[in-house]
Parts: structure tokens; C-alpha cells; sequence
């Protein structure tokens, strides 16, 4: 599969030199790619979503992005309706920052227990 750029770079130094280069999004981890005129941007391609990746998401199985938003939305959600009713019954901002730091740690704890 050969992917066309997604986006071009140019960048200008102090002395005016402009360095002009192809730039494609990893899917996994978001980071932005360069590739210089030439360079193959097919080198690192997941081939379970088949989407350019970077070097450092190659050895890793496929965590597409939007998988790891939805894991996080659905983490939020379940601890909203875990603690609304301790959230409500707080009457003291002690009360609410303590139960804030529960949902913290809980919310650590299932993204831990997921990787």
C-alpha cells in the first residue's frame, strides 16, 4: 500500500535555509512523522489497522488512538456513575477533593489493570 502525505512541512532556520519535508500522523500514539523526499513513509505500517505508525509504536500490538479515547470516555462515565451519589451527599470542599482523588486513583487503577 503506498500512502500519500498527509500533510508537508517547511521549515525555516535563522539564515533563511528552508527544509522542506512529508509529514504523516501516527495512529496509535498521535506523533507526527517527517520524511524527507525519497524516504519510504511505508517503512512503519500497521498492518492490523493499516495505518502509518512510528518506529517506536512498530513493536507494539495495535492500540489505535480512538480505541484508547473510547476506553478513557467509558472509564469516565462509569466512575460518574460510581461516585455521583457520594459527589451529591458532599456538603464540604474537603468532602468533594477527597472523593475527586478516590475517582483519580480508581480511574489509575483501571488504567493500569487495562495496559
Amino acid at each position: 500500500m503506498n500512502l500519500r502525505p498527509k500533510a508537508y512541512s517547511v521549515v525555516t532556520d535563522g539564515w533563511g535555509v528552508e527544509t522542506k519535508e512529508d509529514c504523516h500522523k501516527c495512529w496509535h500514539c498521535q506523533k507526527m512523522m517527517f520524511f524527507k523526499a525519497g524516504q519510504d513513509p511505508n517503512e512503519f505500517f500497521c498492518r492490523k489497522c493499516m495505518q502509518p505508525i512510528c518506529p517506536e509504536c512498530a513493536n507494539k500490538p495495535c492500540d489505535h488512538f480512538e480505541k484508547k479515547l473510547d476506553r478513557a470516555e467509558a472509564t469516565d462515565r462509569w466512575l460518574q456513575k460510581k461516585f455521583a451519589e457520594k459527589l451529591e451527599r458532599a456538603s464540604t470542599l474537603g468532602e468533594v477533593t477527597r472523593i475527586r482523588a478516590a475517582m483519580e486513583r480508581e480511574r489509575f487503577r483501571r488504567e493500569a489493570a487495562s495496559n
